[in-house]
């Protein structure tokens, strides 16, 4: 897989003005759509914080023929 193109160069770019960087992915995992997050907030000193999350959205393909016996999901 190349590693290159608009996203890589806004990952390897200077730093010098950034507040804060949020990285948003959406998978399909288990039957669900997933938002997972990446947060790096910047501080004045030129430290910085990370924090992440998992946020599941939706169920995908939910039918009533998964969830309950006999049901046809017509």
């Amino acid at each position: 897989m190349k590693h290159e193109g608009p996203l890589v160069a806004m990952f390897n770019r200077d730093d010098d003005g950034v507040v804060m960087k949020k990285v948003i992915t959406y998978r399909k995992k288990d039957n669900q759509l997933i938002m997972e997050t990446a947060t790096r907030t910047y501080t004045d000193s030129g430290d910085y914080h990370d924090t992440s999350s998992v946020q599941p959205l939706v169920d995908l393909g939910f039918t009533l023929a998964d969830k309950v016996p006999g049901a046809t999901g017509k």
